[in-house]
């Protein structure tokens, strides 16, 4: 409001020449804002508006890597997951003259928690002379029908995004750690609403109100089509509150868990479930017998002695950041028809060079 209002009085003309015109003072009202800084709010709301853009495009980019059978991710009323640090101690038993032979290799993992798992189902059928049956539901395996692969709710899987593993403070992600901390390592949850902008309460953290259990996905399309109506039809309108907007909403995980292996002595299991970790016998469940494993080839003497599982809220993360339908749709590969994004314009081409004259374009 203060930069739309001018503050000024009339001083009369100069009387210099006939045709002097009024002249006015003018003058600023200051007025201090504490803590508010736009540049680093602006820097902030968009790193981490990337980053749920990024969760989307894992959760989505899990599910086709793991043929997953269902409802797409977004398909769904809501839209959550969870994404935490993780930390893989080891205990290099070829130091013997130092005292603390503790390091820690990082890693991130999400849990795609807002999906529903279809209920078990039997196959029948031996997949050489008949088919499997239900079809959408089973497949072969050698000379058996097994079932598909179907969304687990409750599984972690591991990511190898390294902005989301910043995100929780695994930067090195992979790498030995000598003198990190596990209070560093932190874990979010991502909620994704969708709606009108009036019908959000002022209030951060919270979905639209009076919602009508509209699937996130038909929201997101529906938003892409009726934002461009409404430009189009007032294009020097700033503000539109029927605009379709969509709020990511970020918690924090509460909790923290540990799993010590099997071998660890006393002081291995304290250093593992630290900061007041709760022992989780399936926490490691997800790692391969190569996660166990050191990394660098230069503690070929190391041990696996357990693991542990971050939460908290990461330093300056927001409650909250406003996204666009497109913007979440471009990230799932959903944007245009087919699944074909701008930026995978080379898949588009069948692998062909693009053209690069007017004759070729033609």
């Amino acid at each position: 409001m203060l930069h739309r209002l001018s503050f000024q009085r009339a001083i009369g003309t100069s009387g210099r020449t006939s045709n002097s015109k009024d002249r006015f003072e003018r003058y600023v009202v200051s007025y201090p804002c504490g803590n508010f800084d736009p540049a680093l709010q602006f820097s902030i709301r968009r790193e981490w508006g990337q980053i749920a853009r990024r969760l989307v495009r894992e959760a989505s980019k899990q599910a086709k890597k793991m043929d997953v059978q269902g409802p797409h991710v977004l398909d769904y009323p809501q839209f959550g997951m969870l994404l935490r640090g993780e930390a893989r101690v080891f205990e290099d038993t070829g130091k013997t003259e130092t005292g603390n032979n503790t390091f820690f290799e990082l890693g991130a993992s999400v849990q795609i928690s807002t999906v529903s798992k279809p209920e078990d189902v039997e196959c029948t059928g031996n997949g050489i002379t008949s088919h499997c049956e239900p079809a959408d539901r089973c497949q072969r395996s050698w000379t058996s029908c097994v079932p598909k692969t179907v969304t687990d709710p409750d599984s972690w899987l591991l990511v190898k995004d390294q902005l989301l593993a910043k995100a929780v403070g695994a930067l090195d992600w992979g790498k030995a750690v000598f003198n990190g901390k596990l209070s560093d390592v932190k874990g979010i949850k991502l909620s994704l609403f969708c709606g009108e902008k009036k019908s959000f309460d002022n209030k951060p953290g919270e979905g639209p109100s009076g919602g009508g259990g509209e699937n996130l996905l038909d929201c997101l399309k529906r938003g892409v089509k009726q934002n461009a109506q409404l430009r189009a039809r007032e294009p020097w309108k700033l503000y539109f509150e029927s605009e379709v907007v969509v709020v990511a909403v970020f918690d924090e995980i509460v909790g923290r868990w540990c799993k010590p292996a099997e071998a660890a002595d006393d002081s291995s299991r304290t250093v593992v479930c630290g900061e007041d970790a709760v022992v989780d016998q399936a926490l490691d469940k997800p790692l391969k017998d190569e996660h166990k494993k050191a990394f660098s080839s230069a503690f070929k003497k190391s041990v696996y002695r357990g693991m542990h599982s971050g939460a908290g809220y990461p330093n300056g993360a927001p409650k909250e950041v406003l996204l666009k339908p497109e913007d979440v749709l471009e990230a799932a590969d959903l944007l245009l028809p087919d699944g074909i994004v701008p930026h995978q314009k080379d898949l588009a081409n069948d692998g062909q060079e693009e053209p690069t004259t007017e004759e070729e374009m033609a």
